[in-house]
């Protein structure tokens, strides 16, 4: 299916962002002005550019060579799911959460975008499955790796930083019981990922007088198209010509000067309610009902509904409470403004966190054939089954 979407878009024009990182990666020169830790980007962070450039030396300098990139990728992203619902539920929960993924219409088209979203899922979803996947004291070397993962994501989108600090608190707190000195491997991953993405900070401070310029000129970008027009803001027209235009905005700005908050709150659940009931398979469900005259929007609330039942099933066991823990955390950086339905951030803002739904449906859909067993005699077959799968995953052995 990511084929396919390759050879559908291969002749078309990357979007504007895409266009940004190419241009961004060719460039990125390792080291002097436009180094890796030059901050030489604008607002974007290095990795991504520095990444793609690697693909524009392999595959060549095209369009289609970032293309290539974010689909090589997905199918990363593919495979950990598949590998996370494996060790967390067997090996039906594995392909059923491969399935999923491999499947989502949303996650097919973004991987031919060029975009990041992909590097982001699999630092995300690794730096939290290296922290908190195992139970027991943390190795070194699961560690070390989860640091470097860590940095890494920050290196790709600094809003993730509020995000990697609770990882990093929710993993000391999961190995609260092993004593004090257990907690010298986390305390280390965390230093590993400071050490790798203080320099940038450094150098955004020093080229912009603003340690979180790119932050604080993302929400310039949010606040003008949802305030555009208003008093205070720029035109419409403006907008179209500069989505930057006006003054620096902080965090607290916007949230708390701008909205109050009671609408911050109400309003972050309810975007995180959105972005759940989104992380669905087909996604684009009014597009194809337009194009084929297919109803599919039932597909995705089945869906949603399945993963929720597995988020909770997931939660009720401590070995596996981390995946929704982190599905949220995931989230909730972007929740309350994905409330506002701004341009491009339908998929592109909460498709980091899919392999951790897709588990939580494998999860939901174990959980109801449980349930089916007494009363469909096939059912009782196949739980049995999968049981059986999943004691052989986990042991070696046989029920």
């Amino acid at each position: 299916f990511r084929y396919v979407n390759l050879l559908r878009v291969a002749a078309a024009p990357l979007d504007p962002d895409a266009q940004g990182y190419r241009a961004y990666a060719k460039m990125l020169t390792w080291t002097g002005p436009h180094g890796f830790y030059s901050a030489g980007f604008g607002e974007r962070e290095p990795l991504f550019p520095a990444i793609g450039k690697l693909a524009l030396w392999l595959l060549g300098d095209s369009d289609l060579s970032l293309r290539v990139l974010t689909l090589i990728l997905s199918l990363g992203v593919v495979y950990v799911g598949c590998r996370l619902g494996t060790t967390v539920l067997g090996t039906g929960g594995g392909l059923g959460g491969g399935l999923l993924l491999g499947v989502s219409i949303p996650a097919i088209i973004e991987s031919g975008r060029g975009l990041r979203v992909e590097l982001e899922t699999l630092l995300l979803i690794g730096t939290a499955w290296l922290l908190l996947g195992k139970q027991g004291p943390l190795p070194w070397r699961r560690a070390i790796l989860a640091g470097v993962l860590g940095g890494g994501l920050v290196l790709t989108r600094f809003p993730f930083a509020p995000s990697l600090f609770f990882l990093f608190a929710a993993s000391a707190w999961w190995h609260r019981g092993l004593g004090r000195m257990r907690w010298r491997p986390i305390l280390v991953a965390a230093a590993v990922a400071v050490v790798l993405v203080l320099p940038h900070r450094l150098a955004v401070t020093l080229r912009y007088d603003d340690a979180a310029y790119d932050a604080h000129r993302t929400l310039r970008w949010i606040a003008n198209q949802e305030f555009q027009g208003q008093p205070g803001f720029p035109s419409p027209a403006a907008v179209i010509r500069d989505p930057y235009a006006g003054p620096r905005i902080t965090l607290g700005q916007y949230y708390f000067g701008l909205h109050t908050a009671w609408e911050v709150l109400w309003r972050s659940l309810r975007g995180l309610g959105r972005a759940v009931l989104n992380l669905s398979p087909v996604g684009y469900a009014e597009e194809v009902r337009a194009v084929l005259g297919l109803r599919l929007g039932w597909v995705d609330l089945s869906v949603a509904g399945v993963g929720v039942i597995g988020l909770g099933a997931l939660a009720r066991r401590r070995e596996t409470r981390w995946i929704p823990v982190v599905l949220v955390l995931g989230l909730a950086h972007v929740a309350f403004v994905y409330d506002l339905d701004l341009p491009d951030y339908r998929f592109r803002m909460i498709l980091q966190v899919m392999p951790l739904f897709a588990v939580a449906v494998a999860a939901g859909s174990r959980w109801i054939l449980a349930r089916m067993v007494v009363v469909l005699p096939g059912a009782r077959w196949s739980a049995a089954r999968d049981g059986s799968l999943s004691t052989l995953a986990s042991t070696g052995k046989s029920p």
